[in-house]
């Protein structure tokens, strides 16, 4: 079940109702429903969560937060329907309102507010530079007369220093003034850029099945391992396992493997995938996924809300595998899931295959990779 508690609190107060309300509009994006692909209970808690914030949101409101406005015309419906609620009326939403023409000509009008002030910051800067560009010729008439003192007093050493200027030798001088000005024109670099949305949709994972696994030739700590997803020929997989588990634990093992990294070569052997593992909060061990009874190699995985359909290689540079890690966790009932936060509500997305959950023996609140 998921509880509503924190996204009333904050719908309630008008310092967090509009982020609130961003948050969750921008989650309902791709969504039809909140906690799974249908209806449940969790729609009924949200929706009378949302039930007097939307009533009193005025026609652009609902606009702004057009996917919460759906989601909470979808299920009022549905809740009248099944008889679910009884207690409130229908909200009269119209989904096919044209947006208010009023905050577009206020935008407008701001813009040229603003650009008439540029224009007027310009002028003035203009002004400035008049006024200082006449107090400059006395000041560089007292430096020609500091400068011609000067030329009076060593015409010889002005000279050399003219010819050293005009002929520089074996031509090595101007390269290098040439050099320093280019490094001080150079731009700064430019900063880094923002961590990346998590994308688990990206992620190709499948059901796999671990033919032999042994010990890697030339690491103490690496098992390599010959795996059957599904395909014409097994996948060579290296894992850093000997620490937690024997090869006989490995081998005849229903696993789960993320098969579209960019393969690897470790200590000379190339990687062609990855086993996932969830490692114990405190770091005492570590135990594979397990794939469900019924389940068969190639058999593609899945978090709740994000099927996918581009499996193409990762990007290594595009870091997506470790912006979604931090999110994939073991739950209380050691199911393998991915976790988000929206509007303060704590979201399980679980790990599945056409057979059923994917899980671990004994890890709870485990780290997934």
């Amino acid at each position: 079940m998921v509880h509503a508690g924190s996204l009333t609190a904050k719908l309630e107060k008008q310092e967090t109702f509009t982020e609130t309300m961003k948050d969750l509009n921008g989650f309902l994006t791709t969504r039809v429903f909140f906690a799974t692909n249908y209806f449940t209970l969790a729609d009924v808690f949200l929706y009378s969560t949302l039930y007097l914030p939307v009533s009193k949101l005025n026609k652009q409101g609902r606009l702004s937060f057009c996917h919460v406005t759906r989601y909470f015309d979808l299920v009022q419906h549905l809740c009248h329907e099944a008889g679910t609620v009884k207690l409130t009326e229908l909200v009269d939403i119209d989904l096919n309102a044209p947006p208010d023409e009023k905050p577009l000509a206020q935008e407008k009008k701001k813009e040229k507010a603003e650009a008439a002030d540029g224009k007027a910051a310009k002028k003035a800067d203009k002004g400035a530079a008049a006024s200082s560009a006449q107090a400059k010729p006395a000041e560089s008439s007292k430096k020609e007369t500091k400068k011609e003192g000067r030329k009076d007093a060593t015409p010889a050493a002005d000279a050399d220093k003219k010819e050293k200027k005009a002929a520089p030798p074996d031509g090595k001088a101007a390269p290098e003034k040439a050099e320093k000005k280019k490094a001080e024109k150079a731009p700064e670099a430019a900063p880094a850029p923002p961590e990346g949305t998590p994308e688990p949709e990206r992620f190709d994972m499948r059901v796999g099945y671990i033919i032999s696994a042994k010990r890697h030739p030339q690491a103490d700590t690496l098992y390599v391992e010959e795996v059957d997803l599904g395909e014409p020929t097994p996948r060579t997989v290296v894992s850093g396992l000997v620490k937690w588990m024997p090869e006989t634990e490995l081998q005849g093992r229903k696993v789960v493997l993320l098969c579209n990294l960019k393969p690897a070569k470790m200590r000379g052997i190339e990687s062609q995938a990855m086993v996932l593992a969830a490692t114990a909060a405190d770091g005492s061990c570590v135990e594979l996924l397990d794939a469900p009874e019924g389940s068969k190699p190639g058999d593609r995985c899945w978090f709740d809300n994000h099927i996918g359909t581009d499996f193409s290689q990762l990007n290594p540079k595009k870091k997506i595998f470790e912006t979604v890690q931090p999110h994939l966790k073991t739950d209380s009932m050691k199911r393998a899931v991915y976790v988000v936060e929206v509007a303060g509500v704590r979201h399980l997305n679980v790990l599945r295959c056409d057979s059923g959950e994917i899980t671990v023996r004994t890890v709870v609140g485990g780290s997934i990779k």
